[in-house]
């Protein structure tokens, strides 16, 4: 229930906390067993993570919006994901526009100088 009430307040009101990056890195790190007991946790922290990546290599962005929404996908079509994640305040719509929003914006390079590595982020700080 934090994570879910922390990823909420990030998305509504961009309230960050390093409670919430530690979360979402844990559950990216478990995806396969949260997934498995909780599709919407799992789906969130995806959502978190594309925002942390969107700066990175355009491949990775790219290869990790396919798995979300292979597994957004899978749980829907398994009765797994219900409406009444989204009634209940997973954020999955409002993490889902804001990782829209981003793609749509087109790709960031790295600002010059830096090696390649950009040392901007959206997510969480």
């Amino acid at each position: 229930q934090e994570f879910k009430a922390r990823a909420a307040a990030w998305y509504m009101h961009r309230q960050a906390s390093l409670s919430l990056f530690h979360q979402f890195t844990s559950v990216v790190n478990q995806f396969d067993g949260v997934f498995g007991s909780c599709p919407a946790a799992g789906l969130t922290a995806l959502l978190l993570k594309l925002e942390t990546v969107y700066f990175e290599d355009d491949p990775k962005f790219s290869d990790l919006l396919e798995v979300y929404i292979r597994h957004e996908h899978r749980a829907v079509a398994d009765g797994t994901l219900q409406q009444s994640h989204h009634s209940n305040g997973w954020p999955l719509l409002p993490g889902l526009h804001r990782v829209l929003e981003l793609r749509a914006l087109g790709r960031r390079p790295a600002p010059a100088g830096s090696g390649g590595q950009s040392r901007a982020c959206t997510a969480c700080w």
